[in-house]
């Protein structure tokens, strides 16, 4: 599956990364956790079916103050799993939970772009 691994660590970071973000999801993923695990098999179908999408993955666990830096710096609270839709360099949507599915991510993304 082609997630990457969020370019940046700190909160001098955060910030630039988002902005420069015409759009991309973020997908907040816990390796020790049985819904992260059900939400990952969600990313991945989505990824087959819309491989154009760029998905960018912050380990919760061993990237704890980077997923608390996009917390503060996006508003949106922290949980996981958790995937959040940045357009604009804003965050434009955002799921958890067994809110993480291909379907509430494809419709997402797909909201609001010129057809």
């Amino acid at each position: 599956m082609p997630l990457t691994p969020i370019p940046c660590t700190t909160a001098d970071e955060v910030a630039p990364f988002l902005a420069s973000m015409a759009a991309g999801l973020i997908y907040k993923h816990s390796f020790s956790c049985d819904l992260s695990a059900m939400a990952m098999d969600e990313v991945a179908a989505l990824t087959a079916a819309h491989p154009d999408i760029p998905i960018w993955l912050v380990d919760v666990i061993r990237q704890r103050s980077l997923s608390r830096t996009i917390e503060s710096v996006t508003g949106i609270q922290h949980e996981s799993p958790q995937a959040l839709l940045i357009r604009d360099g804003a965050v434009a949507w955002n799921a958890s939970h067994r809110r993480v599915t291909q379907r509430a991510l494809a419709d997402a993304w797909t909201a609001g772009r010129p057809a």
